[in-house]
Formats: structure tokens, sequence, C-alpha cells
């Protein structure tokens, strides 16, 4: 399963599937002097995929935004509140940092069906595992790749069958890991801490 996001930012943009139809929405407000909120959104039509979170309907529904979670960003991440499913939690409350890691980048979240899921951050991709032995692959993104001749690659986030029970806590989770990683990113240029390097063998 795939899903093409059309803009590098993920805290306004969409999610469209293979066959170019929205199926996510993430929505954030400019405020002035004020914590930002990001909305995220399913789009509902009546061919969606499976969720985890909503029944499929019918009817005349086409295009209706459902809300799945919002995220109040603070100036520190790590104390945005996440507000998801039945939690209202502080944001690092949730995603928290695993016993293992390469400089406390990555994050480790429990799911719903009580497993622990990671993800492990790159410079330029991220990648979400099960907590296994096997450290079974879940989901990727690989952000958008410009072109100097012809069309530039779409950034693309990929569920593995692994991950299709799960679809709407990926997108979500993945909403804050990336947000997270663009400031990592941009303070390792800036000369802030640690630039990522990218994954180890833990």
């Amino acid at each position: 399963m795939q899903f093409y996001i059309t803009n590098s930012i993920p805290l306004n943009a969409t999610f469209t599937d293979e066959d170019g139809q929205a199926t996510y929405k993430t929505q954030t407000p400019f405020k002035f002097f004020a914590d930002k909120t990001t909305t995220v959104s399913r789009v509902l039509h009546t061919n969606n995929v499976a969720s985890d979170d909503i029944s499929r309907k019918g009817g005349d529904n086409q295009g209706q935004l459902v809300k799945l979670a919002e995220i109040e960003w603070k100036n520190d991440v790590s104390l945005s509140r996440f507000k998801y499913r039945e939690k209202d939690v502080v944001i690092g409350e949730f995603f928290y940092k695993g016993k293992q890691g390469w400089r406390g980048k990555d994050r480790v979240f429990t799911s719903f069906d009580g497993q622990e899921y990671r993800w492990r951050m790159n410079a330029t991709y991220a990648l979400l595992t099960l907590q296994d032995h096997h450290r079974t692959q879940i989901a990727r993104y690989e952000p958008e790749e410009p072109q100097l001749i012809g069309k530039s690659k779409k950034a693309t986030l990929e569920i593995y069958p692994e991950g299709e029970h799960m679809v709407d806590t990926i997108i979500v989770s993945f909403v804050y890991m990336e947000k997270l990683r663009k400031e990592r990113d941009r303070d390792a240029r800036a000369g802030v801490g640690d630039p990522v390097k990218g994954l180890e063998d833990d």
C-alpha cells in the first residue's frame, strides 16, 4: 500500500493513494503568537482502504473529513499535546526514546494492538519497524527527489502488509516523526546538536 504526499512539510498535506484519490489530510492553520494545532483527518469515501479507527460508511459522504487526531505544538516539541483515540497526553509520554537507538533520535510507541513499534529516523528517510527480534518492517517514508530533467519523484509513504491493520495509526505517528526529523535536520545544518548520520545496527 503506497501513499503519495503533496507537501514535503507534513503539517499541511494531502495523502493520495495509488489511484490519485485523497485519503488523508493534515491541516495546520497559521497563528501569530499562539501555539499551532495540526489536525489529522481521514477523507472518507465509500471505497476507502480499511481503517483501524473508524468503520467504513456508505451513502452520500464522499470526501467527508473525519478527524483522527490533533497535535497541539509547543516550542519544546516533547511537551506538545497528543490527542488520538482515547488518549490526551503530553506527546513525550506516547512517543518515547527506546533503550536502543542512536543518540536518542528514534521513537517508540505502543499501538492499539498492544505491540511496540519504533520509528527509525534517517537524514533522508524514516522507517517504522516492529520491536521484535526480526525488526519487521511496517512502513517506510521516502521524501521527494527533485530532478533537473523530467518529473520529480513524489514523496511516498509505503505501508507493508504487516502494517495494513493500523494505517490510521501509522499516518498519525508519521506526521509527528517527520516534523521531529525535519527539526533535527535543521538544527544539524545550523550546527546545533549532532547531525543525523544514519541508522545503526543496535
